[in-house]
């Protein structure tokens, strides 16, 4: 387990930042159901049982990649953005047009069904500033991943944090 220490606000979203100009649980492959919905139901290892309108996802069988919690009640969990929302738009998404905008935000590869609880918890945290309590290498690993994708930069004072964390963790594999 890494240990952190939390600095005040480094991470915290960009004072301009506004959750609505990134359009987030959208229908982009059109099958009727939000990319919310989308996750909770291709992720479940039963089959998820649904609303009466087919469009809500009500139970299934989840388990948490942050504490290895198995859920089976959809209300109880989030779909978390790896690299958070506030935290992309101040390291260069505040550039990007409304479509990749929403195109981030709906982005399986950067999604992922965790406990409500540790997703308030994170917030618009990085990994310099905040990890699950378990498998943080693959958090680590899958959060650089999403920022080079995305060709989102570090802030200079967190790079070389995010370079020694990420080596870390190569050398385990």
């Amino acid at each position: 387990m890494f240990s952190l220490s939390i600095s005040n606000g480094l991470a915290a979203a960009d004072l301009k930042y506004h959750r609505e100009d990134y359009p987030h649980w959208t229908d982009l492959d059109g099958n009727g159901l939000n990319t919310r919905q989308d996750l909770l139901a291709t992720q479940s290892t039963v089959k998820p049982s649904f609303s009466r309108d087919g469009k809500t996802v009500m139970r299934g069988r989840w388990v948490s990649p942050w504490t290895g919690q198995i859920y089976l009640d959809a209300f109880m969990l989030d779909v978390d953005h790896t690299v958070p929302l506030g935290y992309a738009h101040a390291r260069g998404a505040k550039y990007w047009n409304s479509y990749q905008r929403e195109v981030f935000a709906n982005d399986v590869r950067n999604l992922q069904i965790v406990e409500k609880g540790l997703n308030i918890e994170k917030g618009a945290a990085g990994i310099n500033e905040w990890l699950p309590p378990f498998n943080q290498c693959h958090y680590i690993l899958r959060f650089h991943r999403i920022m080079k994708i995305y060709q989102l930069k570090y802030f200079s004072n967190e790079e070389s944090r995010v370079q020694e964390l990420v080596a870390q963790c190569k050398n385990r594999q």
